[in-house]
C-alpha cells in the first residue's frame, strides 16, 4: 500500500513516483515473485526475471496467460464443491490421517465423482 500524504507540497512529484515504481519500479521483485500492481508493467520482463535460470522448465506462454490473462475470476458451483472437499483431504494428509497415497487416491475419486455429477 502506498499514498501521498494530502498535506504535501509535492503532490505531482509523488504521483509521478508513484506511477514509476507501480510500472517499472518493483520490477526488480518479480525475480522474487511479486511482481508490479500497475496494469502497464512489462509482462514479458517481469516473467523473464520471474523464471531466470529455468524458463525451459516451464510453458511461459500459459503462466502469463493465467497469471495476466483476462480470464474469468468466479468459481461455479461445482469449482467451490469441489474446493471444499479437496480441502478436507488436505487436512486429513497434513494431520497425518491418511497418507499422501491414500489422499491422492480419495482427491481422483472425488474429482471423478463431481465431473460424473456435472455431467448428469
Amino acid at each position: 500500500m502506498i499514498s501521498i500524504n494530502p498535506s504535501t507540497k509535492h503532490q505531482e512529484a509523488a504521483w509521478k513516483f508513484i506511477k514509476w515504481y507501480a510500472d517499472e519500479g518493483m520490477l526488480p521483485m518479480a525475480a522474487g515473485g511479486r511482481v508490479p500492481s500497475s496494469k502497464d508493467f512489462p509482462v514479458d520482463e517481469a516473467v523473464a526475471l520471474m523464471f531466470k535460470g529455468v524458463e525451459d522448465t516451464y510453458d511461459l506462454d500459459s503462466i502469463k496467460r493465467v497469471m495476466f490473462g483476462d480470464l474469468p475470476l468466479g468459481l461455479s458451483r461445482l469449482d467451490r464443491k469441489t474446493g471444499t472437499e479437496q480441502q478436507a483431504i488436505y487436512d486429513k494428509v497434513f494431520t497425518q490421517k491418511l497418507t499422501p497415497e491414500e489422499g491422492a487416491k480419495e482427491l481422483a475419486r472425488v474429482h471423478n465423482e463431481n465431473l460424473k455429477a456435472l455431467s448428469k
